[in-house]
């Protein structure tokens, strides 16, 4: 709670997270990881917005045959950055040289994609 109250500008965090939000976040079966309700209380304690994907789910790969594809790099948005811009998109990019995705932010102002920033 402490990051919460220092934290008084609209701001992103962006990161390889090493953790599940939720069972979907995993192609192959897995158990309730303990990290996981962590993880989401953290999330849900600050109200960040989850920038949803436009293509794809996985950003990272056990590169072995068959793959464990994972969800572990994600994109969140404080409240008052997610009202400024409504309809941002999340493209996640070819795996080449890592076992992770590289992910592209598109912070869009409503549906007319007026203004645009990208990281």
């Amino acid at each position: 709670h402490q990051v919460r109250q220092l934290a008084t500008s609209p701001w992103l965090l962006a990161g390889d997270f090493n953790c599940l939000l939720s069972l979907a976040d995993s192609s192959s079966p897995i158990t309730f990881g303990l990290s996981m309700s962590p993880f989401r209380s953290f999330i849900d304690d600050f109200g960040r917005f989850d920038v949803p994907s436009t293509k794809g789910t996985f950003t990272w790969s056990n590169n072995r045959n068959p793959p464990v594809l994972r969800r572990l790099d994600r994109i969140f948005l404080s409240p008052e950055l997610f009202s400024a811009f409504p309809s941002s998109s999340l493209v996640l990019g070819p795996r080449h040289l890592s076992n992770h995705v590289p992910l592209l932010l598109s912070l869009l102002r409503g549906r007319a994609g007026i203004g645009h920033a990208r990281f």
